[in-house]
């Protein structure tokens, strides 16, 4: 090649495309510039003498690897676009929520698995006494509302 050499090609192809696969397929006589080649970014190489039969399945193989990177790239920035558009949702899902909790008239709470009080909202708590630092993190039982045995059996039974 008149002033490059395959190296350099290899270089600069590497400046052009920087975030794919380039199926690159070295053709060398000098058992010294396989490794160079690979390390300088070749993803396959034949010796010369070489048949044409391998040359053409490598090729084929690297294109089809090639067309597989394609494929991940598009499947990725779908997923992305798809993440996008669900959280968006969520968000706005999460606003309304938040909307309606907050226009209720008594109150509304949320308690974590253990349940320990994580949200509390409502005029309710002002009307008992109860001030909201004071309440997160305490259950039902630390305010004395316990279940009655006989609702919860029957709640459970539904």
């Amino acid at each position: 090649m008149p002033g490059m050499d395959g190296f350099q090609v290899m270089e600069g192809l590497k400046e052009i495309e920087t975030d794919s696969y380039i199926p690159v397929l070295v053709i060398t006589a000098q058992p010294g510039h396989k490794l160079r080649a690979l390390a300088s970014g070749a993803k396959d190489f034949i010796s010369k003498p070489f048949d044409l039969v391998e040359v053409q399945t490598r090729i084929h193989n690297l294109l089809e690897v090639r067309l597989l990177y394609k494929k991940l790239e598009q499947y990725n920035q779908e997923l992305e676009q798809t993440v996008l558009e669900r959280t968006a949702q969520l968000r706005a899902s999460e606003a309304r929520f938040r909307r309606l909790t907050e226009l209720s008239s008594d109150w509304y709470w949320e308690q974590d698995e253990n349940g320990h009080f994580t949200k509390i909202f409502g005029p309710v708590l002002e009307m008992l006494g109860i001030r909201l630092d004071d309440a997160l993190g305490k259950t039902r039982e630390d305010y004395g509302a316990l279940w009655n045995e006989d609702e919860r059996r029957i709640l459970e039974a539904i």
